[in-house]
């Protein structure tokens, strides 16, 4: 591993490329009508083939499995630019005539005139190993004369003179070769491989770097599988259930790249969003819950990419492996400004003409997803494996998509609406109130039982939940400490209004309750009487009038009566010996409370007098 790391280091890696063909217009790239004869194009071998009208910037293309097809007027000019990656041209066939062109290279351009028929021409690849072998078998036959080479103080031509000829390994043998340039002799089996078993430790993304590909187990793709008792056993959040890569896959304007995608234990498709970081393996790291995503940039990468909705590369004529990489790093860009293919070879898959970043340009363009196509991102802690871009061992996050029912969320507000009575004073508490939401106006339906139980004194709630778009009916089933029970039964909508809550909740209303704390208009505070008689009547010619007491409340249930009151009133009595909860009554002192009639009136407390 030591070897491995420090080879990553040194930067020793590079993609073969080969320069050519670019993405293609999926609008018609030539005039035409009804009465044009057809041209089609088809390609044999793994290869890819540009079309355009000459001097023009619009082009299609035809591919393995996917040939062009289009009216053309006759008379006109089209130019075909022929690329095969690790492939060579072996023949071009105009209506099965073959053109005498110079064959057996990895790129030719071929121009041609429209004729007033239906023309069919057909673009055989060969395997640029097949025809080196060819080549060597035919170069052995023949006797080589050796020659003497002077050498003069040039190190560099002496290494290159004395480098290992290679021309005849055997497949195995250079695989072995391979394995020990790349620092991983120990790694490989019998036959020169690296085993499934390799990848559970590695960045599968060395299949990106030259000579990896050389080693690879499967000669079509890797999955690894996680552990499905790990899995469930561990299912308090979405993991990673297994992953899948693609082979070193060619792309249309040249040069090869591998990804993947992963499949989670809720049965997702996930991609990557961190395309400089390490890939996270099956059920190995813990996760965070799924985040709802509102990046509109990340949602468009998903929608329109592969096994989205609107797969926008499978109408291009990418084929699945290429769909599969093209949406990885669309998204990884999208999501966190880089991807593969700005990191490896200097930016090449990014920057070619046609190439990743014309298509990011064109996803972003396209009409924003469905409001009920919701996008989750799952992140991890750290990976067992180092990124070998960077070397670090966190992981890459993960995102994937689906259509929901449009749903919105609600919460429950409550509120004194009173708060002079109701503030300090805890004989009032609004976190005790219950209010039940109903599906239907008799409430008899319950949907969801909101407990009010975070607040203060003047303010407590529940929420958000999310809710499916409709009518409801919220009703208050449990009153509040201090406070009467609201019997009014509300109407509720919840509907796509485009308000987001901080916390990220789409479609978001808060349905605020004020409720009047519970308290006692008190019309006489004290009748002083006579001692003799016990009557309102004072004997002789006394009088019971402008006697004064002092008043003090005390907020709470369990009052320090030997502190600080809460208010104090000096209050007088009238010639019948009332005191009476009224300002023409006060000599001195606070405010009198009031209800929400504006009559004076005393909270829930105790009153000394």
């Amino acid at each position: 591993m030591n070897k491995l790391r420090n080879r990553l280091k040194t930067g020793v890696m590079s993609l073969m490329v080969a320069a050519g063909a670019v993405l293609p217009s999926v609008t018609p790239i030539m005039a035409q009508d009804d009465s044009d004869p057809k041209l089609t194009v088809t390609v044999e071998g793994s290869g890819t083939v540009q079309i355009s009208e000459k001097d023009s910037e619009k082009f299609q293309f035809a591919l393995p499995n996917s040939p062009f097809e289009e009216l053309i007027k006759a008379g006109t000019t089209v130019e075909l630019e022929c690329t095969g990656d690790d492939q060579l041209i072996k023949e071009l066939a105009v209506d099965d005539e073959i053109q005498n062109l110079e064959y057996g290279q990895p790129t030719l351009d071929f121009d041609f005139t429209m004729p007033d028929k239906d023309t069919d021409i057909r673009v055989v690849f060969e395997n640029a190993v097949i025809r080196k072998e060819k080549t060597t078998k035919t170069a052995e036959s023949k006797p080589v004369e050796s020659e003497s080479v002077e050498i003069k103080d040039e190190p560099a031509e002496v290494e290159s003179k004395n480098e290992e000829d290679t021309s005849s390994e055997t497949t195995i043998e250079r695989r072995k070769r391979i394995a020990k340039e790349l620092g991983v002799e120990d790694e490989i089996n019998e036959q020169g491989l690296l085993e499934k078993d390799f990848w559970q430790t590695h960045d599968i993304r060395l299949l990106n770097l030259e000579g990896w590909n050389e080693l690879y187990t499967d000669t079509d793709t890797i999955t690894i599988e996680g552990d499905a008792a790990m899995v469930k056993e561990r299912a308090g959040s979405v993991r990673v259930q297994s992953v899948f890569s693609t082979p070193f896959v060619p792309m249309p304007w040249g040069g090869t790249m591998s990804e993947g995608y992963w499949t989670m234990s809720n049965g997702e498709t996930a991609f990557c969003g961190n395309g400089d970081l390490a890939p996270p393996q099956p059920s190995t790291n813990p996760t965070t819950n799924p985040v709802l995503v509102t990046n509109e940039a990340v949602r468009k990468a998903i929608y329109y990419g592969y096994r989205g909705p609107d797969n926008r590369y499978k109408e291009a004529g990418f084929t699945e492996y290429q769909q599969i990489i093209m949406t990885n790093d669309i998204l990884s860009y999208a999501n966190s400004g880089t991807c593969v293919g700005i990191i490896a070879l200097n930016g090449y898959h990014w920057n070619a003409p046609g190439g990743m970043k014309s298509w990011y340009e064109n996803i972003q363009k396209m009409p924003t997803p469905p409001s009920n196509y919701k996008v989750y991102k799952i992140s991890f802690e750290n990976s067992s494996v180092p990124s070998y871009w960077t070397g670090t061992y966190k992981s890459q996050d993960l995102f994937y998509g689906r259509f929901e029912q449009e749903t919105g969320h609600l919460a429950v507000v409550k509120r004194s609406s009173n708060t002079a009575i109701s503030n300090n004073n805890d004989c009032y508490d609004l976190n005790t109130a219950e209010y039940t939401l109903y599906s239907d106006a008799a409430c008899t339906k319950a949907v969801k039982v909101f407990k009010l139980t975070s607040g203060d004194d003047n303010k407590a709630w529940d929420g958000p939940y999310e809710f499916a778009l409709g009518t409801y009916y919220l009703k208050e089933t449990k009153a509040a400490t201090g406070y009467a029970l609201d019997p009014t039964v509300h109407t509720v909508k919840v509907e796509a209004n485009g308000q987001t809550h901080p916390s990220g909740f789409t479609n978001w209303k808060d349905i605020e309750m004020k409720n009047i704390p519970q308290s006692d208009p008190v019309d006489v505070l004290l009748k002083k009487v006579d001692a003799d008689t016990e009557q309102s009547v004072p004997q002789g010619g006394a009088s019971l009038a402008d006697a004064q007491f002092t008043f003090k409340f005390y907020a709470g249930s369990n009052p320090n009566l030997d502190g600080n009151p809460t208010r104090t009133w000096v209050m007088k009595t009238d010639k019948d010996g009332y005191v009476k909860l009224a300002d023409t009554y006060k000599v001195s002192g606070d405010a009198f409370y009031t209800n929400s009639n504006g009559r004076p009136t005393l909270p829930l407390g105790t009153l000394t007098v």
